[in-house]
């Protein structure tokens, strides 16, 4: 049985997702490191962009931003300068393929 009410709105803390009533889920506290039994502990998020700090990679990308639109990203994206790597190892296959026929 519930015993436990930190928040006091009649919802134990087993079936409270929000045991602090601090308007973040227990949840999004545990993986942004602060204490869920705390209201003034909120996760830190310098941007407003809706990621708490210690998980967001860009602290720049400001109020607005939308998390899903970052969350599919190709390889040309996410590895910096691969769409130029791969277009200098085309050019020495050509070349080195090309050389090949002329002996």
């Amino acid at each position: 049985s519930e015993w436990d009410d930190t928040d006091g709105d009649g919802e134990g803390n087993n079936a409270d997702t929000d045991d602090d009533g601090d308007g973040q889920s227990d949840a999004r506290e545990d993986e942004c490191g602060s204490d869920s039994l705390d209201p003034d502990a909120v996760p830190s998020d310098y941007d407003e962009d809706g990621i708490c700090d210690s998980m967001d990679t860009d602290n720049t990308d400001g109020p607005g931003y939308v998390p899903e639109e970052d969350t599919n990203l190709g390889w040309s994206n996410v590895v910096p300068g691969f769409p130029s790597l791969f277009a200098a190892i085309a050019l020495i296959g050509a070349a080195f393929l090309g050389r090949r026929k002329d002996d």
